[in-house]
């Protein structure tokens, strides 16, 4: 058989799709057939074999064409995280919204989250430990932090310096200062702010609020 560049496709691809349509049957037993179906189809050497015993050829454009439908069909009963998992397997995974490597960079992130022109109040919520979010529901923090940026209305804040100055393998406590420009002038607010470690990852150990002292 002459190697080329379309066989040597059609054997990755046939491989994949059909390793993958077999590990999705766990998850649906028909979607995961007819992928795995599709997959043996687009071996070069079982195409061969068919028209080899019955006399059918198929085109290029009929591969793709019967490809496509094999897998829109496929896609009907499989969840879409199954075919997501089949083209994505290689991808890095996305880091959790929301998490820093270290304490005085998740306290930057949180006052940025909030503090920004597009107020992100969902994504600093997520960095608060489970013990602060446990004592103070989502919808009350976001009512909370808009109620506090808007009373501050056309004041500009900025984080001028941050700094871990007590780490250990679970806690740590970050200063930062940041500076309030208001109407009423520009003055500078000292915080201290204390962090756990919760799945290896910082979170703020208390509902900080970076609008007023």
């Amino acid at each position: 058989m002459k190697i080329t560049v379309g066989k040597i496709l059609s054997w990755i691809f046939g491989l994949l799709f059909t390793l993958g349509g077999v590990g999705s049957m766990v998850q649906s037993p028909i979607g995961g057939l007819i992928m795995a179906i599709t997959g043996i189809f687009l071996i070069p050497n079982v195409r061969q074999k068919i028209d080899e015993e019955y006399d059918i050829s198929f085109s290029r454009w009929m591969v793709v064409l019967i490809s496509v439908i094999g897998l829109g069909a496929s896609s009907a009963f499989l969840p879409q995280q199954s075919l997501g998992d089949i083209s994505d397997s290689s991808s890095p995974t996305s880091s959790t919204p929301g998490v820093s490597s270290s304490p005085d960079a998740t306290v930057q992130d949180y006052f940025d989250s909030l503090t920004g022109l597009s107020q992100d109040t969902e994504s600093a919520y997520q960095m608060l430990s489970s013990d602060v979010q446990s004592e103070t529901e989502y919808a009350d923090y976001n009512t909370e932090m808009i109620n506090l940026k808007d009373a501050q209305a056309g004041a500009t804040y900025e984080m001028v310096t941050v700094e871990t100055v007590n780490e250990s393998e679970s806690t740590a406590t970050v200063a930062a200062t940041i500076t309030v420009d208001s109407l009423q002038g520009a003055y500078n607010v000292d915080k201290q702010v204390e962090l756990v470690k919760e799945d290896s990852q910082w979170k703020i150990d208390e509902k900080m609020n970076p609008y007023t002292g």
